[in-house]
């Protein structure tokens, strides 16, 4: 594989050139990990337990600790059924594996692989309602793919992040060979945008499956994505994901539950998106309950009309109708420096965000770090990213041209 190759950020991938053998060597990659920790381990360990902290005040650390730990113990033993999920064998002996050579190697407590392994599911089943925290979720992203511009298909993305873990990538070359074309080394691609709930309904499987590494494993196209996904929707959730394939078949899949799975076919015009933190239809079953938990999550803490959940909810929804008109309103044959313009323009103008608060609660401003697109048929990569600093979103994409 051509080590030039700049990848997007976010995306998940099947490489055309995998072997495709099962599970990798636990060893190795428990290394890798290990070595990502070294590097910074506060980063690594901490920077996301402390967000969430400096929203929720009345947090208890201990008490939070004491139920991660527990949660992740008892998720690690309590492995799928082999009859039910076949192909999830080799891959739990490898997640017990990898848990295992992990903590040796990177020297981890039970908090810390606890942490790294299952702090999101345990808050989202049981953390939050048990201790009665308060949190401001954090909105991720937003993807289309369009498969008629003028530069031939396209795909685009817009990736929200933190700002204190945001590193800024190396400029891009202006020109490459085609070999250096990400585009020329995957089967699939899938990007997706993070859809979560404060607390949500424990799905009948906790084991933590590394569901799209195994996807990569079992499915070469999109119609054999969205059923191996389907399968294992127990496994996975808390995002909306879209799936392209080298042939430009094309799904969105709205997950924000790990009980729901919910696909969506492009439209009459080959179009699709997906949007983070935002249900495109909440009369649907996964919508309702959506919908459900949010008030329950209000009456519980007892949150008045203007609190700033309600507020990132409603920008989140606003921002999905924003995606969903403009990509609707578009010609047959629309430019893709039209698309680019609609998902790299700041808020309110556009989809991106520049230091965007929704509320004067609001702890931390919204910020796009990266925005990317990809025309496979015309060889160009465009990209917009943040300042080094954080502090300048830029108004002119960087171009590479592949030939």
């Amino acid at each position: 594989m051509n080590s030039s190759i700049i990848w997007p950020r976010s995306a998940r991938i099947r490489r055309t050139d995998a072997t495709h053998a099962g599970p990798p060597d636990p060893v190795a990659a428990a290394r890798a990990e290990a070595e990502r920790i070294a590097a910074n381990r506060h980063l690594a360990l901490t920077a996301r337990m402390e967000h969430i902290l400096a929203d929720s005040t009345r947090l208890d650390r201990t008490e939070l600790l004491s139920g991660l730990t527990a949660y992740h113990q008892e998720a690690m033993s309590r492995p799928p059924s082999a009859a039910r999920y076949p192909e999830a064998q080799p891959w739990v002996e490898y997640t017990l594996a990898y848990a295992q050579e992990l903590r040796r190697q990177a020297e981890l407590n039970d908090w810390e692989i606890a942490v790294l392994m299952s702090l999101e599911p345990y808050l989202m089943f049981r953390g939050f309602k048990a201790m009665a925290v308060k949190w401001q979720p954090v909105e991720r992203c937003r993807a289309a793919f369009l498969p008629d511009t003028d530069e031939g298909p396209l795909i685009i993305k817009n990736d929200e992040g933190d700002l204190v873990i945001w590193q800024q990538g190396p400029p891009l070359p202006s020109k490459a060979g085609r070999d250096a074309f990400w585009w020329e080394h995957v089967d699939w691609m899938i990007e997706p945008a993070a859809c979560g709930m404060h607390f949500d309904d424990e799905p009948e499987e906790i084991f933590p499956l590394p569901v799209f590494t195994m996807v990569a494993e079992h499915a070469a196209t999109t119609p054999e994505v969205v059923a191996f996904l389907e399968r294992y929707a127990p496994f996975w959730g808390a995002e909306n994901i879209l799936v392209v394939d080298k042939q430009f078949r094309v799904m969105a899949i709205e997950k924000t539950s790990r009980n729901f799975f919910e696909p969506y076919a492009p439209d009459a015009k080959g179009r699709c998106y997906v949007s983070g933190m935002s249900c495109r239809d909440y009369t649907t079953p996964q919508g309702k309950h959506v919908q459900n938990k949010r008030n329950e999550y209000c009456h519980l803490f007892g949150l008045p009309d203007d609190v700033v959940d309600r507020a990132f909810w409603k920008l989140c929804d606003d921002l999905e109708a924003m995606l969903k008109n403009g990509l609707a309103g578009m010609p047959a044959k629309v430019k893709a420096s039209e698309v680019c313009a609609l998902f790299a323009t700041p808020y309110p103008n556009g989809l991106a965000y520049d230091n965007y608060f929704c509320h004067p609660d609001q702890a931390f401003g919204a910020n796009t770090v990266v925005t990317y697109a990809t025309a496979p048929e015309a060889g160009r990569y465009y990209r917009w990213q943040r300042s080094a600093d954080g502090t300048t979103w830029p108004r002119e994409a960087e171009v590479c041209r592949f030939s």
